[in-house]
């Protein structure tokens, strides 16, 4: 039992620690395109990777300690396919000076898969151009809040931005319920263990998303001080 214990724990840890992004895949004409790309993820450290040939798309789990999207996608280019880049405009309200506008461009350059920014002083604006799947709009509005500035998304692709969210909600319902299973089936956990696991785990998916009700009734029910509600 303990070494089922330190498993499932590994696995906990693991999936705490992971980001997931699906990355659209600009090239691929064959089942052997789709191959090509999944060794090369897969020999990235800590990436799993699913390309989807129809879907022109690779569904992409990593650790950001160890890889970043922008490694991600240079991996895919450097075996001949592209990963296109997308734009995301941002309303930027606090601006005051130029090095106001300065400091919003640093603080949204140190977003996971930016590439690059402006920020227009005159028309409260900034335009984010990053790695196709890896810009998320509430990263980029919670490092612009975090410099002490204001913001709202203006444009971007709202149906590829659902599209990706639900991906990711069906990827964490599955894993959690696999990872949880491990951990409360290998030993009797304490009620202490299971908040950590939960918190750890929405806390690192969620992020500044806001507050959200859980739905781990089912998993973690009779578990004294784990409830749903």
């Amino acid at each position: 039992m303990p070494s089922q214990k330190i498993r499932a724990e590994t696995e906990h840890t693991a999936l705490a620690a992971a980001e997931h992004i699906v990355l659209p895949i600009d090239g691929m004409t064959c089942v052997t395109c789709a191959g090509r790309i999944e060794k090369a993820l897969g020999a990235l450290p800590s990436v799993r990777a699913s390309v989807d040939l129809v879907g022109e798309q690779a569904d992409v789990e990593f650790d950001p300690t160890l890889i970043s999207p922008a490694a991600i996608a240079a991996a895919v280019k450097r075996v001949g396919y592209d990963v296109p880049l997308e734009v995301r405009a941002l309303a930027v309200s606090g601006m005051t000076c130029a090095t106001c506008a300065g400091r919003v461009e640093k603080a949204l350059l140190g977003v996971p898969g930016v590439v690059s920014v402006t920020a227009n002083l005159a028309a409260e604006k900034a335009s984010v151009e990053g790695i196709g799947g890896a810009l998320r709009a509430s990263d980029l509005i919670a490092a612009v809040r975090r410099a002490g500035y204001g913001a709202e998304l203006l444009t971007g692709d709202l149906d590829r931005d659902k599209e990706i969210a639900a991906t990711e909600d069906r990827r964490l319902s599955h894993e959690t319920r696999r990872v949880a299973a491990a951990i409360i089936f290998s030993s009797a956990p304490d009620a202490a263990d299971v908040r950590r696991f939960f918190s750890d785990l929405v806390a690192n998916h969620l992020g500044d998303a806001g507050p959200v009700r859980p739905r781990f009734s089912v998993l973690c029910g009779g578990v004294e001080g784990c409830s749903s509600r």
